[in-house]
Parts: C-alpha cells; structure tokens; sequence
C-alpha cells in the first residue's frame, strides 16, 4: 500500500483478485489454504481517472502500471480492512456451506476477488461445485455471510448459462 501512496496520497482500494500461477501452472496446491501467491490490485482516487494497477508476485510488486480508469465515487472503494474477513475465512465459510472445490485447468485451485458492490464489501471464492462447475460464492466480507451463490451450467456441452446455486 505504501507504493501507491506514495504514488497518490489519495489513491483507495478498488477491488483485488488472486491470479492464476503463471510461471508454474503445475502448482496444484494455489490457493487451496486459502492463500495465493500471485495478486492484480487496483487503485483509484476517488472522482477522477487516475487508475494504478499493481501486480502482486510473492509478496513483491511485479508491475505499476498508471493508467486512466473511469469515474468513481468514494462509496465504490474497499473501506475498513482490517474488519473484513481474509481470503482463508472465506474459503472455509464456502468449503463448509457449499462443498466447494479446486478449480482445475485454466483456473487452478481457488481463486478470490475482493470488490464493493451496492456499499457491501464482498469477497468472492471461486472455485468448482460437487458436480465440476465453474462456481462463485459471494460472501459479505464484513459479517461472513453469503450473500450469493452462482455456477456456470453446460446445457447442450456447449451453451452456458449462470445460474443460482443452492445449498447442497
């Protein structure tokens, strides 16, 4: 954080999502603990288009990057961190209430966005249902509830549709 400040005193979290293994696409355990090594994180400063990406490598920074984004309110960015869940908490909630799994392929293990939606702070874990689709689990990332469940489901082997998913 202090790269970007630095940067922009006025710089907030936007939304961050882990990223896929990329020097090491054999790494079956990525984001299985809850943990991952490789993170893309973008900040912005509030009613303005200043926009910094920054990616995110075993704990260094890879990449920062200045680029223009699109307006936005101060209501849009990640407030209060320290009283939101981590990326662990979450994947335990969505193991636990969901049976979810590793992902396998193009998006190995689990994988973690953090966004605000609607003034909510939410944490999503994607990963795979009981059945292998491609599924997310949207937890409020303040009172560790889950506030949506959705998967991808093949109809014809080839058409997709996201649909809700329920509780097994």
């Amino acid at each position: 954080y202090e790269a970007i400040l630095k940067e922009n005193p006025h710089a907030l979290l936007y939304s961050m999502g882990s990223a896929d293994s990329m020097y090491n696409p054999e790494d079956k355990t990525a984001g299985k603990s809850g943990l991952r090594k490789y993170w893309n994180l973008d900040f912005a400063v509030p009613n303005t288009t200043d926009l910094w990406i920054v990616t995110i490598r075993n704990k260094k920074i890879k990449d920062f990057i200045k680029a223009t984004g699109f307006l936005m309110d101060k209501t849009d960015f990640i407030d209060d961190m320290d009283s939101l869940i981590n990326s662990k908490e979450a994947l335990h909630i969505a193991k636990d209430e969901y049976k979810l799994k590793p992902g396998e392929g193009w998006a190995i293990g689990y994988h973690f966005l953090l966004n605000k939606i609607s003034g909510i702070n939410i944490i999503v874990v994607v990963g795979r249902d009981t059945s292998n689709n491609f599924t997310r689990i949207s937890i409020n990332a303040k009172t560790k509830e889950v506030i949506g469940a959705i998967h991808k489901v093949t109809y014809d082997g080839v058409t997709y549709n996201w649909e809700i998913f329920n509780k097994p």
